[in-house]
This record gives structure tokens, sequence and C-alpha cells, in this order.
């Protein structure tokens, strides 16, 4: 109930990128690329800027990858929880972070984590704020 209500619409068989913001749909990309070639834990960070009858909405995504019968990650398991009123929907996000970890620990992987560095400005003006 809760993704319908974030998109004011029913959500089924929509992909997971009509959640996010166009600019950040590529990022989105590589980050699930990484869930099923590597495979890793996705944790993503959120956040969709206040507008008219929208407040400002913080929100975590989370993307477990999951294998077939056969052995390969065909899927993913994943988890979107925003905080704060909702507002008007659709309500849309910008993806501000994201961190991959090894589903096995101690396995290599392509990249231990991975921060959006065009954003890095963004976040280290919110931290000066805090």
């Amino acid at each position: 109930r809760h993704l319908i209500d974030l998109m004011g619409m029913e959500v089924r068989g929509m992909p997971v990128c009509s959640f996010l913001n166009t600019s950040s749909r590529g990022r989105l990309s590589d980050v699930l690329e990484s869930v099923f070639r590597g495979p890793q834990i996705a944790e993503i960070r959120l956040d969709s800027p206040a507008s008219y009858g929208r407040p400002g909405l913080d929100a975590r995504m989370i993307l477990l990858p999951l294998r077939s019968d056969l052995g390969d990650v065909t899927r993913a398991l994943g988890c979107l929880i925003a905080e704060g009123e909702i507002g008007q929907g659709p309500r849309r996000f910008d993806l501000i972070e994201d961190r991959e970890f090894p589903v096995i620990p101690g396995k290599p992987y392509p990249s231990e984590m991975c921060l959006h560095f065009s954003l890095l400005p963004v976040l280290q003006k919110s931290r000066k704020s805090i």
C-alpha cells in the first residue's frame, strides 16, 4: 500500500526506475548491474525535494539478489521505505547515495562502496547545515 500511496496509482508491473526522476535512472542502472553481476546487496538513499503540495521526503531502498534454480541471479527482492508526509502523488526521487556490499563477505567484487561523486557537493553542504 505504501508504494501505491507514493505513486498515487497501482504499481504492479511497473519498473523500479519509475520511482526515480529521469536524472537518477542512469545511476540506478549501474547499481542494478552490480546487484545482478556481483552479486551484491545494494543500499540506496533517496530524496524527493519539497514542491507545491509535496513536502520534502527522504527514502531508503535495499535490493537483495536472488539466485534461480540454475544458480544465476535473475531476480532481486527490494524494499522502499519513505519517511515523512507523502503529499500529492506521484512522488519521484533523486538517488543521493548508494552502497554495494558482497553477498558473501570476503568475496572479491567490483566496487566496495560507491558514491555518485557528482552529488558529493550536495552531501557536503547538507552535512554543514546539521
